[in-house]
């Protein structure tokens, strides 16, 4: 950790964490409360890494959002802010990333048990090869992109989650499913 005047930096800091390893630095000017970091997990459990973080940043029915992301994953983000209190830093957020989760499953969303009413497996779950893709944050809304591939074939999905936890209206997703897996009697009626 380097102190220069209002400056704090930390760079190159390394840590075992969720059965993988990360890395993150850190720049923040003490006058203007604004900051700058960038961290790197890798190969870590999924699960664990997304329900740390809705420990963390959610506030309304925390419950609901964990235990919902298996896998393994890779994670690159970089972002800024500036400010102390929770509101000031949520206003400010600005970042990007990119992310990879091998071996993946996706459990108990009522968006996959939909998707799943048109494939002949009814569970609320779906587990995909790999999912990649970017998340980002500004002007409140975090967005993300995810591209799948699986047994099923290939789904990509984009949209975004408003900071007060309610999904923004462009949520997308687009389907090249291998015929094997549909139920056409589902996708008839």
């Amino acid at each position: 950790i380097v102190f220069s005047g209002p400056l704090v930096k930390m760079t190159g800091a390394t840590f075992k964490t969720f059965e993988g390893t990360g890395a993150a630095s850190l720049a923040a000017n003490l006058v203007t409360t604004a900051y700058s970091y960038a961290f790197n997990l890798r190969n870590v459990s999924a699960q664990e890494a997304v329900d740390g973080w809705v420990d963390v940043a959610v506030t309304k029915d925390p419950k609901d959002y964990k235990d919902k992301l298996f896998g393994s994953l890779s994670l690159n983000y970089q972002g800024t802010g500036r400010g102390l209190g929770a509101e000031a830093m949520i206003s400010s957020a600005a970042g990007s990333g990119v992310y990879v989760i091998t071996d993946a499953k996706v459990k108990g969303l009522a968006a996959v048990k939909t998707l799943n009413g048109f494939f002949k497996d009814k569970s609320d779950e779906i587990q995909f090869d790999k999912i990649n893709g970017t998340l980002a944050m500004k002007n409140k809304v975090f967005s993300y992109t995810a591209n799948n591939t699986g047994k099923v074939g290939a789904i990509r999905v984009a949209g975004g989650v408003n900071a007060d936890g309610v999904y923004t209206p462009d949520m997308k997703v687009q389907c090249d499913l291998k015929k094997d897996f549909i139920d056409s009697n589902a996708v008839q009626s």
